[in-house]
């Protein structure tokens, strides 16, 4: 267990230096508690108490939405960083993620696989004070039962969850499981690769890049630009 004493937490608003604010545990849970639900700070601060960590809140990352990164030395911190473009209920699952990972290597090491059974356990445990005071709304609570029966990797991972956080975001993005078959679309941008979608393949599709005519199979989850 780690050791009980006063921390600094450090939390990164951006890349740049200029940004970097160093606060103890009560200013960072006021801060905390701008990207998550009404609440939730109370049930974090005892996950957190005693805990040499980063927290680096970044902007949109297309590949993940949080990570977590072990200290090399004894007397460095956890490092962990979370997509501060999140909605309050991704944000909270997201950070409850990497919080586990802290957890766990704190109590098993470093050699455990990064999302292997001690993370599964710790994961789960870590969140259950959560959804028994229903940090989530009703519809995310449902489908996270299903989940933490067994955590996958990256919640992006499970379509349902993935679908019912997503319905939360303030800017609905256009995913490519919404378009009709045929459809044109573009990702990485409205001047990225433009793209047919073709037939689904389990969660993914079989799509056709249209300037060179070779196919790929795209998630359907991912987000996609069409012309107006």
């Amino acid at each position: 267990m780690p050791q009980r004493r006063n921390v600094t937490l450090l939390v990164r608003l951006g890349k740049k230096r200029d940004h970097i604010v160093k606060m103890e545990t009560e200013g960072f849970l006021t801060h905390l508690g701008q990207h998550i639900p009404s609440g939730a700070s109370a049930l974090i601060a005892p996950l957190i108490e005693g805990f040499n960590f980063s927290l680096m809140v970044t902007n949109e990352r297309k590949t993940k939405h949080g990570d977590y990164r072990f200290p090399m030395r004894s007397s460095d911190p956890h490092k962990i960083s979370v997509n501060g473009t999140l909605n309050k209920y991704a944000f909270l699952l997201t950070f409850l993620h990497e919080i586990a990972h802290m957890h766990a290597f704190e109590k098993y090491g470093k050699r455990i696989k990064p999302h292997g059974m001690q993370w599964k356990r710790t994961f789960t445990k870590i969140a259950r004070p959560f959804l028994k005071s229903r940090m989530w709304p009703e519809d995310i609570t449902e489908v996270l039962q299903n989940y933490f029966v067994n955590p996958k990797a990256s919640s992006a991972g499970d379509l349902a969850l993935t679908r019912v956080l997503r319905s939360y975001d303030e800017i609905q993005d256009l995913y490519l499981e919404d378009l009709d078959l045929g459809a044109a679309f573009y990702i990485g941008g409205p001047s990225g690769r433009l793209f047919e979608k073709g037939i689904k393949r389990r969660t993914r599709y079989l799509c056709k890049e249209l300037g060179t005519r070779r196919e790929f199979t795209i998630h359907g989850m991912a987000k996609v630009f069409i012309e107006d």
